[in-house]
């Protein structure tokens, strides 16, 4: 369960700007209380040539292609690119 002060995603359905800083806010978080990145990507690293390793990429993508979604309704001028770059694999 989410603290009170934690920003959501969900917090803010209907603006698309404060939903974007609830999701980085939430990364320098997450990030802060596990340096070592994410523990799928990790994974990943380990399975090469699996198809648990496809599935876990097709995973990763659609995460990132939501967050580019996220931008463009943030008003970004190149959704794609910031979505790219604040991914973390």
């Amino acid at each position: 369960m989410r603290a009170r002060n934690r920003p959501c995603l969900f917090d803010h359905p209907n603006d698309p700007q404060a939903r974007l800083m609830g999701w980085v806010e939430l990364q320098a978080e997450r990030l802060e209380k596990e340096p070592g990145g994410c523990d799928l990507a990790n994974a990943a690293v380990e399975l090469r040539g699996t198809i648990l390793r496809m599935r876990m990429q097709e995973f990763k993508n659609s995460q990132r292609d939501q967050l580019a979604i996220l931008c463009d309704a943030a008003g970004s001028t190149k959704p794609q690119l910031l979505a790219e770059s604040l991914f973390c694999y």
